[in-house]
């Protein structure tokens, strides 16, 4: 019998630390397929990174309102749910809010910030073989859900390699795999160094979304990534959000959408099998949605 091995490894990526835990199978086995898993969030980041001037990203940003480019299968399995969210949120979730964010220095300006961007996420034609259109002049950034997605593609990755459980934690983003069960914890809005754990999970995934550590000051005014698509503001108040869901990329781009609205309709949580958990600044939990 090959003895249960847990492995922990750790690699900067996608703009954070990716953190895989894994166990199961034998040591050999468990290196090769984390670090396949690794390659695969690799290929990803270099694919959909707005920090990447090269990027599949930028590409669409520099060419799409001319004429059709062609992406990676990735790149359009992550727009085609882009736009399916950003439908069924209403337009909360919008993945066209990059120039303001190069403008308040969250993105680089690999393009102009004050471009005659007037589109949203509506304007994204998914063209046959993998080909991509912008109706409209817009700027895109996948980072709310390129990670997900990254966190999904990297568990099943170790899954084809027959990893029997483990975790996939992207600075926050994770999934549980397996029939083993992991703890949970959640920082205090009011106090990110401090945790509240919320149970044990398996087959599970989880983002959480807040501007306690990306909240700063630009030009006299208070301001976060956390943008409304609507209004054009930023949210700064102390609370978070966590949303469970079956997978990463459904989990990290409705967080976005339910940080946005308090009244967020249950609806839609139920329609993409989610629950959210919203924390008050001292950690007081001011709305439970369980499926």
């Amino acid at each position: 019998m090959n003895p249960v091995i847990e492995l922990r490894r750790m690699k900067p990526q996608l703009g954070t630390f990716v953190e895989i835990s894994v166990g199961g199978i034998r040591r050999e086995r468990l290196l090769q397929a984390v670090s396949r898993a690794f390659d695969t969030g690799a290929l990803i980041q270099r694919l959909m990174s707005f920090h990447d001037a090269d990027s599949e990203t930028n590409s669409l940003n520099r060419e799409a309102r001319r004429a059709p480019v062609q992406v990676h299968a990735y790149t359009y399995q992550v727009l085609k749910m882009a736009k399916r969210i950003w439908s069924a949120t209403g337009g909360l979730f919008d993945c066209t809010v990059a120039p303001t964010l190069m403008e308040w220095g969250y993105l680089p300006r690999h393009l102009s910030a004050a471009g005659n961007y007037g589109g949203d996420s509506g304007d994204i034609e998914l063209q046959p073989d993998r080909r991509v259109r912008f109706r409209r002049p817009i700027c895109i950034d996948l980072g709310g859900v390129a990670k997900g997605f990254s966190v999904d593609q990297m568990v099943k990755s170790l899954k084809n390699d027959g990893v029997p459980y483990g975790c996939v934690n992207a600075g926050g983003d994770l999934r549980f795999f397996g029939n083993r069960e992991y703890p949970l914890q959640i920082r205090l809005p009011g106090a990110p160094h401090k945790f509240m754990c919320v149970g044990r999970f398996r087959e599970t995934a989880v983002a959480t979304s807040a501007p306690y550590f990306s909240a700063k000051q630009f030009r006299k005014r208070r301001v976060s990534p956390l943008i409304h698509p609507a209004s054009g503001k930023p949210m700064i108040g102390r609370r978070s959000v966590s949303l469970f869901a079956p997978d990463c990329l459904i989990a990290d781009a409705l967080t976005k959408a339910v940080i946005l609205d308090p009244d967020f309709p249950q609806p839609v949580l139920r329609q993409f099998q989610a629950s959210a958990v919203v924390l008050s600044q001292s950690g007081g939990v001011l709305s439970l949605n369980r499926l």
